[in-house]
């Protein structure tokens, strides 16, 4: 009788702790909307195969040599963004990557490489 009490209220309260009690949210991640519409985002599979592209491009390479000798540090490739340009800018259909370097003071600047084009002079911050 006293087994029967005890494991009823164990289950109770284990099913109070599963139903009742609020847990821990898995939350996605959300993807912010472009304000304009010159150019459209990438991701998935399209953007890990434009990424890998590029990381194994030997220009890629020279460029973050070069910022690396100038004291930059990457930041890896899940910062990396990729567009793609519109049919209302200068160069319709170009994949622009831009690629997180930080700076020796903290703040992240993004190299930008336009493919068919390359890699602009001069870093770009936010």
């Amino acid at each position: 009788m006293k087994k029967k009490l005890l494991a009823m209220l164990f289950s109770g309260a284990i099913a109070f702790g599963v139903f009742v009690v609020p847990g821990n949210e898995v939350q996605a991640k959300k993807i912010e909307v472009e304000p304009c519409d010159c150019h459209t985002p990438i991701f998935g599979v399209e953007r890990n195969k434009i990424v890998a592209e590029l990381l194994s491009n030997e220009e890629f390479k020279a460029k973050k040599v070069e910022l690396t000798d100038l004291g930059y540090k990457w930041q890896g490739s899940a910062l990396i963004e990729v567009v793609k340009f519109n049919e209302t800018t200068p160069v319709p259909g170009t994949i622009a990557i831009a690629i997180p370097f930080k700076n020796k003071n903290g703040v992240i600047e993004y190299a930008t490489y336009l493919t068919g084009i390359g890699f602009f002079p001069e870093l770009r911050s936010r």
